[in-house]
């Protein structure tokens, strides 16, 4: 995501939009849907998934690209 401090606000809001999702994915454990994210959404575009680190950190909390977006079945 880059290394000067002028990143440091899409980093905040990238960080905020993972902690959203997890959110979600634990306040509505029965409902599928929040385990979901497209990859046509623009804010999962813009600040993660068209990173190769934003890539990697939501991988590493358990979303999983299944082709038309990323699912959490942790």
């Amino acid at each position: 995501m880059g290394g000067d401090s002028n990143c440091l606000p899409r980093i905040d809001r990238s960080y905020n939009l993972l902690i959203t999702l997890l959110s979600n994915i634990c306040n509505n454990k029965e409902q599928d849907s929040y385990r979901r994210v497209k990859k046509t959404n623009p804010q999962i575009h813009d600040l993660l998934a068209k990173y190769k680190s934003g890539l990697k950190l939501m991988a590493e909390l358990g979303f999983m690209d299944d082709g038309s977006g990323y699912v959490n079945n942790l």
